[in-house]
């Protein structure tokens, strides 16, 4: 039987578990010195002890619910009812004197009376024993995630409001433990009845049935079925859930990428929900990953009702000419339409000061498209303002709260919802600076906004009020509403400009800002219902000037252009969030320092990260990745055209013009499909879908045929407007077509066909939500418990119905977790994931690739070796369709196939691949690229392994060169190791000498004497002086007797560092070699003589002389301690021939 406990850390190596019936081996309890000096803390010591049964069981861990195996020793204290059961990592440590690594304890509590006696004594009588509950689970359970092979029987036992989950193997055993736990008579069944009450020296056990209610106190304790995957006790995945994953026979409602309908009720209290779950102050770890799944799923179906209802307006749109709709309580707001008419297409008006907001009338006829543009960006940076500030741990006794907010991007159209949450001007009121009637700065709100900006690298600046000319010092956005609710909570909102200007150094510093995506209070009443009017704060429009000398007029689009938190909380001094304001003062000094950091981020950082994209440290599968390491690195994808320019590497400038082109399809079709909308008018929604697919289906063809019209006039300057590159018709037909319809379908939101891509099948909605707390990837203790959390996560923010939609993340998420297990050497688990991952995955990615690379790898650990040339060959096709053959992934995916085939001895299929490696590396990055090198240090490495000398040698000579040129000192002596070996097979030792010199001296200067590779070198180099010694002894062979013996005390001295097993394995054997070639290169005949009859004699040392010996050596070394014998037998010292004695006895070493 075996246990999971909280406090445990790593998962243990698997031990052998006894087979279902055998019985399980109980030692005496006195073989374990901890056992028998175990007492009990209680002043009433028990005069014996037993051991009732032993045994594996599993144990549940409350942090991550994983099961993981324990020995169990179950000990029973007299007849005082004390039980304690000591869970060992491993059954050897239960019988060598180690500590448990955890006791459960069943003691039965005592009261203390007084006695009738007439000597009036003392006595102890004991109190009502405490009933146990012991509860069998409804059904058995997986051992692992997508383990269906394993079971375990599963039960809780109660004790009080303590409760342990423990699991066994078979229905008997469970019946065993309990009738040992609970003190039964030898052959009762508890299990017989499901609600049976056992008596023993326990106390009283009470067996529970399945159906058996279970009191308030026992919290936490299932009823219903066993979860497959579960985070601190709340399930995550079901196992008909996994069932389905592991078939991939998908209900046919999930085959699109959105639930057609939804359970959940948009009435809830979605906001109030939402912020009762982030206002948690977790104290440890287990609340701190409760809270993390609990805010997820409120995340989670939060996202499913925007779906759902969410597509039903969009598909309404033709009929309605409404900007905001209120269902339930989450209010849905369209912040900008594309105009019907061309002539609106400048930005003339919002120079003028006019909102990009239309009224509800008819809100599609008067908006141009950079005020669409701008429009648009607001709403992402609202989100990405709301994430910034939910990202900073709550150091203060006030935690601020933000909007629960989605954005779907549905059929061209971006749609906006929000929980409603309790806010009212005229009342809730408590920071609002540019007010022209009521201006309000709350001391409270404004501590809290320094607490913010502190976090977000803001700085503190001055601005006025326009009401009373009064001046306050901020630290956050002047334009940002914060107001005081129920309870005391903070909500802050419209915090879109919360970070600052991204200004240039050439543009000019005057602007009239519109007023916030939130809307004019006018539209706020035509937005909500009365109800919901009280609800929801608006910003006003404000106008947005700054307070320098005018130099023209910043456009939309240089306004909605703010640098993004990653770089703001990096850079080295705090900036300005207000430098444009007419409110601030004296913002030029932070003008000053704005321009710097734009001009640092364009100068120095954008070029730093092209450097490192150059350097290939990460392997980007396309654009997608490429702006998510754009973003984690703070630079805003607007670059795109920068690092285009500046990387010399044509995958990452493919990478960059492949995401440049399809945001400006994303853009036009955006633009085509609302226009279409809304000039279709009152009509079906049938012929409405049936016209929108139309016109992608004309986009995704001219696409298909690269229409040079098409990309003139629609892609071309849409590329050169948003990202300042200047594309070429030779840039558009180096793209792969493919891989470019691939792309537009993960982007743009739809799902093209399954036999021709260029098919449009439907439309997908794509969904950006809140944050919600930040990651906790440091509380988990393991690399495994980090995946199952990431899963998890990811999993709880999907929604219900959410889980068993083929989606590349999730497949992503399960294939890291099958990678951690194939690393691990746990092929089952990995080949269960995997194969959960690939039915997961849309077949349409990249990632896909890795997900066979996977599989492949767990079949070859359990020795399925049948379908391993397929899956080879699938995965290289995956990375030849979606990312083509000139990409890195298909190097990573050759070297992958190449070392998995190598491990498992077939040397002719790897030495293929290997060879595959070394010309694709030279055609994708050319042949003096540091990783076209190591393609050819790998292959070289397999080719000496594979006794194919001469090419190995010229793959290792021209890697060598390389690394000399770049400056890879450890690569260069990682090389140099590898071509000794091949002088030394050609029978050149003074070239294999040379080659591991400089190895040797590379080694020393990087790590010292005491690492691992030189350890290796000096092991080497003394191999290649005692190799093909002469019997006699000549002047060269004893020169080289000698350098062997400087480089083996060398070797000696990094051992004797080394922990015991690596001491105990090598330390006999150099100590012999040494002992050896001491007395070979023994000059005095009178000392060989000697040595000689010692040999010859029959005499053994004592064993506390050979102790002593081996003591004296670990402090000097065998050579010194030799020379010091010889010396004491020249001095006639009567100890000195025991200790030679030894020194022979040690040269026999094995």
């Amino acid at each position: 039987m075996v246990v999971s406990s909280d406090q445990d850390g790593e998962t243990p190596t698997m031990h052998p578990i006894p087979p279902p019936g055998a019985s399980p081996y109980i030692p005496n309890p006195d073989s374990n010195p901890f056992l028998k000096s175990y007492t009990t803390p209680s002043k009433f010591q028990p005069p014996s002890k037993r051991v009732l049964r032993q045994g594996w069981i599993y144990r549940k861990a409350s942090l991550i619910s994983a099961w993981r195996p324990r020995w169990a020793v179950l000990i029973s204290y007299g007849d005082h009812g004390t039980k304690e059961l000591l869970l060992f990592d491993h059954r050897e440590r239960a019988s060598s004197g180690a500590a448990p690594r955890r006791i459960l304890k069943f003691e039965t509590p005592r009261s203390h009376s007084r006695s009738s006696t007439a000597s009036d004594s003392t006595s102890v009588q004991p109190a009502s024993a405490p009933e146990v509950k012991v509860r069998l689970h409804p059904q058995p359970t997986r051992r692992h995630l997508l383990d269906f092979h394993c079971y375990l029987y599963p039960f809780d036992v109660v004790l009080g409001k303590k409760k342990w989950t423990v699991a066994v193997q078979t229905r008997k055993e469970v019946d065993d433990w309990v009738n040992a736990i609970g003190g039964c008579p030898n052959g009762s069944n508890p299990g017989a009845d499901s609600n049976t009450t056992l008596e023993g020296g326990f106390g009283v056990v009470k067996f529970v049935g399945q159906d058996t209610e279970i009191d308030d106190d026992c919290v936490s304790i299932r009823t219903t079925n066993t979860e497959a995957l579960s985070l601190c006790e709340s399930q995550i995945l079901s196992c008909d859930e996994l069932n389905v994953l592991k078939s991939g026979q998908f209900p046919l409602e999930n085959h699109t990428s959105a639930p057609p309908s939804t359970s959940l009720d948009p009435f809830d209290s979605w906001n109030e929900n939402y912020q009762a779950a982030v206002a948690v102050k977790a104290g440890y770890t287990e609340a701190i990953l409760q809270q993390d799944l609990h805010v997820s799923e409120i995340i989670g179906n939060f996202s499913e009702l925007v779906q759902v209802h969410g597509t039903k307006i969009i598909d309404g749109l033709h009929q309605s000419k409404k900007r905001s709709w209120v269902v339930g309580n989450i209010l849905f707001y369209l912040p900008a339409c594309f105009s019907t008419s061309e002539s609106n297409s400048s930005d003339s008006r919002a120079a003028d000061g006019l909102s990009p907001h239309a009224d509800d009338e008819n809100p599609t006829e008067c908006m141009s498209n950079a005020e669409v543009e701008f429009a648009l960006r607001r709403a992402s940076q609202e989100l990405l303002g709301i994430n910034a500030i939910s990202s900073i741990a709550a150091n203060g006794s006030t935690y601020v709260h933000t909007t629960l907010m989605a954005v779907l991007d549905y059929k061209g159209f971006r749609l906006v919802a929000y929980a409603l949450m309790p806010v009212e001007s005229s009342q809730t009121l408590c920071f609002d600076v540019t007010s022209a009637n009521r201006a309000v700065a709350d001391n409270q709100a404004l501590d809290i906004l320094d607490q913010i900006g502190k976090h977000l690298n803001l700085a503190e600046h001055s601005i006025s009020i326009p009401m009373n000319d009064d001046i306050i010092l901020v630290r956050c956005s002047a334009n940002v509403e914060m107001h005081c609710c129920k309870a005391g909570r903070y909500y802050m909102i419209n915090v879109c400009d919360i970070l600052p200007v991204d200004i240039a150094p050439t543009r000019p510093s005057v602007v009239n800002q519109p007023s916030s995506i939130y809307g004019r209070p006018s539209e706020r009443s035509q937005a909500t219902s009365c109800a919901a009017s009280d609800v929801l704060s608006v910003a006003q429009s404000r106008p947005f000037i700054s307070s320098t000398k005018p130099q023209g007029s910043l456009s939309l689009k240089d306004l909605s252009r703010r640098l993004r938190p990653e770089y703001v909380r990096i850079y080295r001094q705090p900036l300005s969030p207000d430098v444009l304001s007419p409110l601030a003062v004296d913002s030029v000094p932070f003008e000053k320092q704005l321009r710097q950091a734009s001009e640092e981020l364009q100068m120095r950082h954008i070029p730093a990260f092209v450097r490192i994209l150059d350097s290939l440290e990460v392997t980007l599968s396309g654009g997608e990745d490429l702006t998510k390491m754009m973003h984690e690195y703070g630079i805003n994808v607007r670059y795109l055209g920068n690092i285009a320019n500046l990387t010399k590497l044509p995958y990452i400038k493919e990478c960059a013009l492949l995401e440049m082109v399809v945001r400006s399809i994303k853009w036009h079709m955006r633009n085509v499909l609302q226009k279409s909308v809304l000039n279709l008018g009152k009509v079906g929604a049938v012929h409405v879908d049936v016209e929108l697919k139309s016109q992608v289906q004309r986009i995704l063809t001219s696409l298909e045929h690269r229409e040079e019209a098409f990309w003139r006039s629609s892609i071309i300057p849409r590329i050169h407007e948003a990202f300042e590159y200047s594309m070429t018709i030779k840039d558009m037909q180096s793209l792969n077509p493919h891989v470019l319809l691939m792309a537009v379908q993960a982007s743009c939101g739809l799902r093209l066909g399954p036999t021709k891509l260029s098919e449009l099948a439907e439309f997908v909605p794509k969904l950006k939500v809140v944050r919600g707390t930040p990651f906790h990837d440091n509380v988990c203790r393991t690399d495994e418990d980090l995946h199952i959390y990431r899963l998890a996560r990811h999993l709880a923010t999907l929604g219900p119905k959410g889980k068993l939609i083929p989606n590349d993340v999730t497949a992503t998420k399960f294939n890291d977790l099958a990678t951690h297990y194939n690393k691990t050497q746990r092929f089952s688990e990995a080949l269960a994931y995997s194969t959960a991952a690939y039915h997961l995955s849309t077949q349409s990615k990249s990632s896909t690739a890795l997900i066979n690379l996977n599989l492949l790898k767990a079949k070859m650990g359990l020795g399925q070796l049948a379908d391993c040339d397929a899956l080879a060959k699938d995965a290289l096709n995956f990375v030849h369709r979606t990312v083509g053959a000139n990409h890195p992934l298909a190097l990573s995916v050759l070297q992958e196939l190449a070392s998995a085939f190598h491990a498992v001895g077939q040397k002719e299929k790897a030495l293929e691949f290997f060879e595959g490696v070394v010309t694709t590396s030279s055609r994708i990055l050319g042949h003096n690229h540091l990783r076209a090198a190591e393609a050819r240090l790998m292959a070289g490495k397999a080719l000496l392994e594979s006794r194919r000398y001469e090419l190995g040698k010229r793959y290792l000579e021209e890697a060598y060169q390389v690394f000399q040129a770049q400056r890879a000192e450890e690569s260069v002596a990682d090389t140099a190791i590898l071509l000794s070996q091949s002088y030394k097979q050609r029978g050149d030792i003074a070239g294999a000498l040379k080659k591991v010199g400089e190895a040797t001296a590379v080694f020393e200067r990087l790590f010292g004497s005491n690492h691992g590779k030189t350890a290796s070198a000096y092991r080497l180099t003394a191999d290649l002086y005692l190799l093909d010694q002469p019997f006699v002894m000549t002047t060269e062979a004893r020169q080289n007797s000698e350098n062997a013996l400087q480089f083996l005390e060398k070797l000696f001295k990094y051992i004797r560092t080394c922990g015991e097993e690596t001491r105990q394995q090598q330390l006999g054997v150099i100590t012999a070699q040494m002992l050896r070639l001491k007395t070979r290169l023994l000059t005095n005949q009178s000392h060989r003589e000697v040595v000689k009859r010692l040999e010859a004699s029959k005499m053994r040392p004592e064993a506390w002389r050979v102790t002593q010996a081996v003591v004296k050596m670990l402090h000097m070394t065998p050579s010194a301690f030799f020379d010091d014998v010889l010396t004491r037998m020249e001095a006639d010292d009567a100890e000195a021939i025991s200790d030679l004695l030894v020194l022979v006895e040690l040269m026999d070493t094995k």
